[in-house]
């Protein structure tokens, strides 16, 4: 379910301030040779590095990124520098001769054969020649200002997999038309496996007094949610992950704290870090406060009762950056259908990723609770969802319809 994300990241590329003065660093202690003319790499890293800057101060304004065409990094350097596209042209290819260079003195030293000067000019060779029918330029103020080539059709990259004999396999593919046109598969066989634990151990609600939805949730909304989980995680006294969309909607529903103690996932945290957090919910039993489609969204498995309870605090829809925005607008003038392929069914894989993480044996009982009333938008998506009135209370009574049965000598 990851392979078109997997394949646009590999595909794309971006050429940032920080990396040309890595570059830069490279070229100079390298001896920083005349490439043609009067011009060396640090000259020709320069140029990128101005047209950037101008480039962030003029068209980017309130906002982190926007989207701009391929053609004005190289005009801005071309006209800034009084120089021909074809000059420039000539110049980053000497420049990649000079990286590869480099890389080739590293590896007779026994060292890995890398060249930061070789990768900024591969990447601005790309770039000229970039297919802008299905990759589109962002300008972004990260990384110190940056561009950045997205590549919007993941197809291309997978087309060898048609070639060869691959099984794709997951339990969030469907729908799996969605998913093979965006890989660029058809006339593919597959089957769908019916589920092979009792339905009856798990249960997935969902609640509609409450929404993370931008321009509704506010410090009102936020208290609620809290005030709903806080609820949940009391009555039910289970082993629980509350998924939040973001970061930020983490930080502002937590507020001033539960009243227990809490494990949180925080932002980059290290492999070593999310395995002793993962060790540390294990061993504790403390609720784990967490974030849509990061690390501990799915790959974990949690069997027996160490994980019981999952609470999807808000709807994960992607952030509507530039880059999402290409995204719908590429697949809307395609096939009609952008907010389906770039919203909808990434959305959908999250959310069945996170309840994914509750059963994992035919012993294992688990309910998922998904607080947002967007929620009805996936019904299809998610099968069995149900509306909850009150979802404490719902929650407190599936647990102990199984303890009374278990009670009872019943499986």
């Amino acid at each position: 379910h990851n392979l078109p994300d997997l394949a646009r990241d590999m595909s794309s590329f971006d050429i940032s301030i920080r990396s040309i003065n890595y570059a830069e660093n490279e070229a100079r202690d390298q001896g920083d040779f005349l490439l043609y003319q009067k011009y060396k790499s640090s000259d020709v890293l320069e140029m990128t590095r101005s047209a950037i800057i101008s480039l962030v101060n003029e068209k980017i304004g309130e906002s982190d990124e926007v989207r701009i065409s391929f053609h004005d990094l190289i005009e801005t350097i071309m006209v800034q520098n009084r120089i021909s596209s074809q000059l420039f042209h000539d110049l980053v290819n000497y420049m990649e001769l000079f990286g590869e260079s480099i890389a080739e003195k590293r590896e007779r030293e026994g060292k890995v054969p890398r060249s930061s000067v070789m990768s900024v000019a591969i990447a601005l060779m790309k770039w000229e020649m970039i297919n802008e029918d299905t990759y589109v330029a962002i300008l972004s103020r990260n990384g110190e200002g940056s561009v950045s080539a997205f590549c919007l059709d993941p197809s291309q990259l997978l087309s060898p997999l048609q070639q060869s004999k691959s099984i794709h396999m997951s339990g969030t593919l469907s729908p799996i038309g969605v998913y093979l046109d965006i890989i660029g598969f058809s006339g593919i066989p597959h089957k769908k496996i019916s589920e092979i634990f009792p339905a009856e151990r798990r249960k997935v609600i969902y609640y509609n007094g409450v929404t993370t939805k931008f321009d509704a949730f506010n410090d009102e909304e936020a208290s609620k949610m809290h005030n709903l989980i806080e609820d949940i995680i009391s009555r039910t006294n289970k082993g629980t992950i509350v998924f939040f969309p973001s970061y930020s909607a983490m930080k502002k529903v937590f507020g001033g704290g539960f009243s227990f103690p809490v494990l949180m996932e925080e932002r980059e945290l290290s492999q070593a870090d999310v395995f002793a957090l993962v060790g540390k919910f294990r061993k504790t039993r403390r609720p784990l406060l967490a974030v849509s489609g990061g690390r501990l969204s799915e790959g974990l498995n949690f069997p027996g009762n160490q994980l019981e309870v999952v609470i999807v605090a808000g709807i994960p829809y992607p952030r509507p950056d530039a880059k999402n925005r290409a995204l719908h607008d590429y697949y809307e003038a395609r096939n009609g259908k952008g907010w389906e392929y770039s919203v909808k069914y990434p959305t959908s894989v999250k959310i069945r990723q996170e309840i994914g993480r509750l059963i994992r044996s035919s012993s294992d009982i688990g309910i998922a609770i998904i607080l947002d009333k967007r929620a009805s938008y996936f019904r299809k998506e998610i099968p069995g969802m149900t509306l909850a009135e009150n979802p404490a209370a719902e929650s407190e009574d599936f647990f102990l319809r199984f303890s009374e049965e278990t009670n009872n000598g019943e499986p």
